[in-house]
């Protein structure tokens, strides 16, 4: 994810942290944004206000990070094996104002109404979602013989 004012921020799994990336040259590298051990930090999400939010899929959680002092705390701990995250700012959907969260449960969900069903099951378990005017894709990954998918839900 990018942040005009932070630079690149992104989940590391193998350091278990959210390393940020201030300028993008040969010679950068990242450093910690976080004193926090994630078990398996997957999505990054900003949301309307520009809070930044990390799931942490196998502690079933998504975690809320403050942009100053890389502080944590706990935003929802309710949802199995988050993956990845987007925020849904506005629409005619009633999920507007929630953060979207691809869960292990092969469903996304909602954070507003705490885990309030946002699209049926999915044949795959999805890892991604993005929105684009009223729409939102859902990428899944490969599971028993069959590839992933890309699904598109209108109605956002």
């Amino acid at each position: 994810m990018f942040d005009p004012t932070l630079g690149l921020l992104t989940p590391d799994d193998n350091g278990q942290e959210l390393v940020r990336i201030s300028t993008c040259a040969t010679t950068t590298t990242g450093v910690n944004f976080t004193n926090y051990n994630f078990d398996k930090p997957r999505g990054i999400a900003l949301g309307s206000a520009g809070e930044i939010y990390v799931s942490d899929e196998a502690a079933d959680k998504v975690v809320r990070v403050d942009r100053t002092s890389g502080a944590v705390t706990v935003f929802e701990a309710r949802i199995q094996a988050p993956y990845g995250i987007e925020w849904l700012a506005t629409g005619t959907s009633p999920y507007a104002g929630s953060l979207m969260v691809a869960s292990g449960d092969r469903v996304i969900e909602s954070t507003k109404g705490l885990g309030a069903l946002a699209t049926a099951y999915l044949r795959n378990t999805p890892i991604d979602l993005a929105f684009l005017g009223g729409t939102m894709f859902v990428l899944t990954s490969p599971s028993q013989n069959n590839r992933g998918r890309i699904f598109k839900v209108t109605g956002f």
